[in-house]
């Protein structure tokens, strides 16, 4: 319990999830950008940006299957939303999210059913 309350997950794919949001995260405040080259991997070097974890990390080929196979983020739209605050632009055929000016302000989210998806 006490890890938990800690944020610790206990899921693979959710912690592989998280260091990607991180790196992405640090990656955008470094460059000012959220869009990575496949080949970007987090330095191993002494840039103390990164955290230890995250060096040698993947973080150009994370974010490719995110964008091309969808990977952590189809039927996520709690993902889907985490990635876009971080300027991450989530193809159309994934997204399951959809804001207006009206919904973000009133801090509420509609659910769409993406077109590609069956019922």
């Amino acid at each position: 319990q006490k890890l938990q309350d800690l944020g610790f997950s206990w899921s693979l794919r959710d912690s592989i999830f998280n260091d990607t949001l991180l790196a992405l995260k640090i990656y955008n405040d470094m460059y000012g950008s959220s869009k990575v080259q496949r080949s970007f991997v987090v330095p191993h070097d002494s840039d103390d940006r990164w955290p230890e974890a995250l060096r040698g990390f993947a973080l150009g080929e994370k974010l490719h299957k995110v964008k091309y196979l969808g990977t952590f983020i189809k039927n996520r739209p709690d993902r889907q939303l985490r990635l876009e605050e971080l300027g991450f632009d989530i193809p159309p055929r994934f997204a399951v999210v959809a804001r207006d000016q009206g919904d973000r302000q009133a801090g509420h989210n509609r659910v769409v059913l993406n077109e590609n998806e069956e019922n």
